[in-house]
């Protein structure tokens, strides 16, 4: 199952929110030892992240 196109929020907490940043899937890799990475881009920024520390959201 392909997580691109769907909407992800950062488990971590921003200082000035008190919420995770959401972003967009662009690409998926999965890497044998490591896990499940994804691309995600948060309009500002894009960068890669492990799925094991985003929660999907729910629309």
């Amino acid at each position: 199952m392909s997580n691109v196109g769907k909407k992800f929020k950062t488990r971590y907490k921003s200082e000035f929110t008190g919420e995770g940043p959401t972003g967009v899937c662009k690409k998926e890799k999965v890497v044998r030892d490591l896990g499940r990475f994804v691309l995600i881009d948060f309009g500002y920024v894009t960068t890669w992240c492990f799925t094991r520390e985003l929660d999907e959201v729910e629309e």
